[in-house]
């Protein structure tokens, strides 16, 4: 009997023990698991800060006086400053007013300078009862910078008039001041601005807001996007100053790329061809580290010549993930890991992109559809956290996890000698950009802009009276012209319209379903949109059809090839849009004469839409449906919201909806306590972009029946609107309020009388 009892409790000992190994290896299947789900949920919080963080470029915080306060950089002032509401151009209510009283007056703005640095200083002044007749600018700010020894005025000052406005009979002037920091100045010093330093203003009361300072460069000084912006390549620059084959660097002067070939630059000074070439630079640590981090946003601007491009040439299958090195070319190399870190491959013209890290055939990825690289187009890479992303103007085509990115002493190279193509300009940020910046980015190069060039400002002393304009008057003369006229760049008078008519429309038409056909393919899903993009190209990339839309269609926009949006329509009439802008608190949309618009309403010139902005935009999308809505009239303008905005495609983005206009995305409460129609745009909308939008991680199919995402998904789920009980809460249920708790009957079973 004592034998059995023993063997009982060994048996006991050895369940016990069994039990004990299998709740421990529970245990590390369960921390493996949590631990999972916290880097979904890291990955997720990620990417949504990777979308929603803003760089603000602009060196002074709250420019406006928003909320009736201070800039944030304010240092002081003396006299009468008061900053109160009022009317004005800008988006904010608020101004600074400076009253004439004998006494000194200023207020004071400081900021940190760095040496050789060129600034631009912008505003918007309101004079009331003038002292004179002519406004003195050049001594309506003073600016000095300040070390521990010393105290130096800024002696190049220069001046632009932007532009004037008038509201309730008040002219305001949006004035520009561009200065320079000494480079004999040390490198801890501190910049100061005084709005005004004198006893004797030049009115009664002048008046101030949108106050804003950036870094700029020379030679494209309007370019704002410089935070931790470390080279700048421009074409223009280096056809005005050629170095042998040194490209120099815009952001310090100092530094350079170097081409391997002497290069052969474009007539007009804008662009260098990289044909049977190749760009290196011998220093990559310095601009691809930050705080000796790996991370970096490259950008490379450039357009293939048209002139080279053949109606036969256009009729190019699409690439395939099967492909052969000779179908690409490698645009960009960066040394580091066992040999090539990452490298970049672009074909000519269009197919495919390919991204290679560390030339592992694993560390792979091609974009998911074909691109066309004919127009002007921008390509950024960028580099954090062992991802590699690849944007075409601003939208995203390629995403690669890739390891950790070492670099080494080797050359960064840029083209193979086989890519050919006009490359512009050149931009290398030791960051990540955000997808607003890429946005803004795509806007000034695709414009060519700086207008307001070096050329305009003007010296202290002198005077300029060729801006003094009303806004209204000078709105046509605004507008830039993008049709680049060294190609086909036909006078109409050279035919007749018969023949424009008759032949160059057909022409155009049979060219251009010639280029474009090969994208239609029944077996992919998205061939309809690969198709429209191609004829979007259409009146830039084939010939018959940039002589048609250029030289016919301005001026016969009745006609039916002029009208069709795809071929020549609303991108050929860009100038002939309405413009929309802020008067006396009301929308005003001005349609100039002589156009198709003023033909339809009857009537040109300017129209009062109102003082209500969503009112605004509905008659605008009414009157104009082949138009965009311009960004004054979208909801959440003026106020921001946008900026914080996670999504990165227009269509459908909840962020412009009337449902979501007032949520604030980089704040839970904000966020949590959206209304179940907003809820449904963001479920709607990431059900549709899961598979291209970072910010729907938790829509995605590897991620979706995680519980983690299941639990995230729930905050967006309408249950009016899905019959998964999964996907809501069941307190949500529309039926809920009809059901009685278990728990919360006193007795069950009870007769109770």
């Amino acid at each position: 009997m004592k034998i059995y009892k023993n063997k009982l409790i060994l048996l006991f000992l050895f369940i016990i023990l069994i039990l004990i190994v299998i709740y421990l290896i529970h245990n590390q299947i369960l921390s493996k698991s949590v631990s999972n789900i916290k880097k979904i949920k890291n990955e997720i919080i990620e990417n949504l800060t990777s979308i929603t963080q803003n760089v603000d470029n602009n060196l002074l915080t709250n420019g406006g006086f928003s909320n009736g306060q201070n800039i944030m950089e304010f240092n002081g002032s003396n006299g009468i400053n008061d900053i109160m509401i009022m009317n004005n151009p800008s988006d904010s209510d608020y101004v600074l007013k400076q009253k004439q009283t004998g006494d000194l007056t200023y207020y004071k703005i400081s900021n940190d300078a760095t040496p050789n640095q060129n600034y631009n200083l912008t505003f918007w002044v309101k004079f009331d009862g003038q002292t004179s007749n002519n406004i003195d600018f050049t001594n309506l700010v003073k600016i000095n910078t300040q070390n521990n020894n010393s105290i130096n005025n800024i002696i190049n000052l220069t001046y632009l008039i932007n532009s004037t406005v008038t509201i309730n009979n008040d002219k305001w002037y949006n004035v520009s001041y561009k200065f320079t920091i000494s480079s004999s100045d040390n490198n801890n010093i501190m910049l100061n601005i005084y709005l005004n330093y004198t006893t004797q203003l030049q009115a009664t009361s002048i008046y101030f807001t949108e106050l804003s300072l950036y870094k700029v460069l020379s030679m494209v000084s309007s370019y704002k996007i410089t935070t931790d912006l470390m080279v700048f390549l421009s074409g223009r620059q280096y056809n005005a100053s050629p170095i042998n084959n040194k490209w120099i660097n815009l952001v310090d002067n100092t530094s350079f790329f170097t081409w391997k070939n002497m290069p052969i630059s474009s007539q007009n000074g804008m662009y260098i061809s990289t044909l049977n070439n190749t760009l290196s630079y011998n220093n990559q640590e310095s601009i691809l580290k930050k705080s000796n981090v790996v991370q970096f946003s490259i950008s490379l601007v450039f357009e293939n010549d048209l002139n080279k491009i053949s109606i036969q040439d256009n009729n190019i299958q699409l690439e395939t993930e099967n492909d052969t090195e000779n179908d690409f070319n490698r645009v960009l190399n960066i040394s580091g890991n066992n040999g090539s870190a990452i490298q970049l491959f672009i074909p000519n013209k269009e197919g495919k992109i390919k991204v290679v890290f560390n030339n592992l055939t694993e560390y792979t990825a091609y974009s998911s559809r074909s691109l066309v690289f004919y127009n002007k187009t921008i390509i950024t890479l960028t580099y954090q956290n062992n991802v590699i992303n690849v944007y075409q103007d601003s939208i995203p085509v390629l995403t690669l996890e890739t390891e950790v990115v070492y670099l080494n002493n080797q050359d960064m190279v840029i083209g193979d000698g086989g890519w050919d193509v006009n490359l512009y300009d050149i931009l290398i940020y030791n960051r990540v950009l955000t997808y607003i910046e890429m946005s803004e980015m795509k806007d000034y190069f695709f414009t060519n802009v700086d207008i307001n060039g070096d050329d305009n400002f003007v010296s202290n002393g002198e005077s300029i009276n060729d801006y003094n304009n009303e806004f209204e008057n000078n709105i046509d003369n605004n507008i830039d012209n993008n049709i680049d006229n060294n190609i086909d760049n036909t006078n109409l008078s050279s035919f007749t319209e018969e023949e424009l008519d008759n032949s160059t429309s057909e022409n155009c038409l049979t060219d251009c379903n010639t280029l474009c056909s090969p994208f239609i393919d029944l077996s992919k899903i998205d061939y309809v949109d690969d198709y429209n993009n191609c004829r979007n190209s259409c009146k830039n990339t084939v010939k018959s059809c940039k002589k048609y839309c250029t030289t016919y269609c301005p001026n016969n926009l009745n006609n039916n090839l002029c009208e069709l949006k795809n071929m020549c329509g609303v991108n050929n009439i860009e100038q002939e849009l309405p413009k929309v802008y802020k008067k006396n608190g009301e929308y005003i949309v001005y349609i100039p004469d002589d156009t198709v618009y003023s033909t339809q309403l009857g009537y040109s010139g300017e129209k009062s839409y109102g003082t209500d902005r969503e009112n605004a935009a509905a008659i605008f999308k009414q009157n104009f449906p082949d138009a965009d809505i311009p960004d004054i009239l979208k909801v959440g303008e003026g106020r921001n919201l946008k900026e914080t905005c996670p999504f990165i495609i227009k269509e459908n983005n909840p962020c412009y909806s009337s449902y979501c206009y007032d949520i604030e995305w980089d704040k839970k409460e904000s966020v949590s306590n959206m209304s179940n129609n907003c809820k449904l745009n963001v479920s709607n909308y990431c059900e549709i972009n899961k598979d291209i939008d970072n910010s729907c991680g938790c829509w995605k199919s590897k991620n979706k029946y995680k519980p983690e995402c299941i639990e995230f998904r729930k905050q967006f789920q309408n249950p009016d609107n899905t019959c998964n009980i999964k996907d809501f809460k069941i307190t949500e249920h529309p039926d809920f309020k009809n059901y009685i708790k278990k728990d919360s009957i006193p007795c069950w079973g009870c007769n109770i009388p």
